[in-house]
């Protein structure tokens, strides 16, 4: 098993095993995901949501060996988990079966259940070194997949199935946040506050409380007023560290102190932080 290109969004792997019944384990935290075991018995299937619409990208593994009037059940079963669903799936993976034969028996009852759930198998060269068809890429609408090219890369008995999705990315999701400003001067803050709490002279704990809530919320509103901002949501970025964050605000001081000064005394930066292009 290995990585073609690093250019993913996205992993998905699912690991066939000797043993009924043993776990699926993750890799390394930041590197992949191995996504899920589906319930159905010796069968294991990892899905992954695509970023557009109702799309599924599903990677299913079949037992070794296993009968083929099983293996068809344990499509269906499958799909039928689908079904009732509003996404549906583009499924990945080694059926095991023929595809190029089309005289044969079990693929033809394999191509009566795809038929019956309305998908098409779309890959018409072989995928494997005795030239057949046993890596299937199984969707309901093939318009959106693009290019689908397969590449023997010498590593594997069967080859390497890459093509491109047609699907929009969605616009990122906003939101509205509640903040004070940072910006006051916690000195004469403190000051204020304490006067006004000195002339707090009620005896009943429970109004003191709510009168102390009062004057400090007050207090704050005046010298930090609450601001409403629109804020985009960002998808997740592991690789964004803190030592990162640390070296590109480094860079934007020295980019600031550079074009602020334009003196040769700050040249040093430059070589360590590049202007950025605009």
């Amino acid at each position: 098993m290995y990585t073609v290109t690093c250019s993913l969004d996205k992993v998905g792997l699912i690991k066939r095993f000797k043993v009924v019944g043993q776990h699926i384990q993750s890799l390394p935290p930041k590197m992949a995901w191995v996504l899920c075991k589906h319930p159905l018995r010796r069968f294991w299937a990892g899905q992954t949501a695509l970023a557009s619409g109702n799309h599924l990208a599903v990677i299913i593994m079949l037992p070794i060996q296993e009968n083929p009037n099983k293996t068809r059940c344990y499509l269906e079963d499958l799909l039928e988990t689908y079904a009732i669903k509003k996404s549906w799936p583009i499924i990945l993976g080694d059926l095991n079966f023929q595809f190029d034969k089309s005289d044969n028996v079990d693929v033809i009852k394999i191509q009566e259940v795809l038929t019956t759930y309305r998908l098409k198998q779309i890959v018409t060269v072989p995928t494997h070194n005795k030239n057949h068809i046993l890596d299937w890429v199984i969707t309901k609408n093939k318009e959106i997949i693009k290019d689908i090219q397969v590449t023997d890369k010498c590593v594997s008995d069967h080859f390497v199935i890459a093509f491109q999705l047609d699907i929009q990315k969605p616009p990122p999701k906003k939101g509205t946040v509640v903040t004070r400003s940072k910006d006051i001067d916690h000195a004469k803050l403190s000051i204020y506050l304490s006067s006004k709490v000195q002339e707090i002279s009620i005896d009943s704990g429970c109004d003191k409380v709510e009168a102390f809530n009062t004057i400090t919320t007050n207090i704050f509103d005046k010298h930090a007023p609450l601001k409403t901002r629109t804020v985009t949501d960002k998808p997740a970025a592991p690789w964004m560290t803190a030592t990162i964050k640390e070296a590109k605000a480094e860079r934007r001081r020295a980019e600031r102190t550079w074009k602020a000064s334009k003196l040769t005394l700050h040249s040093p930066y430059l070589p360590r932080f590049p202007p950025r292009k605009c």
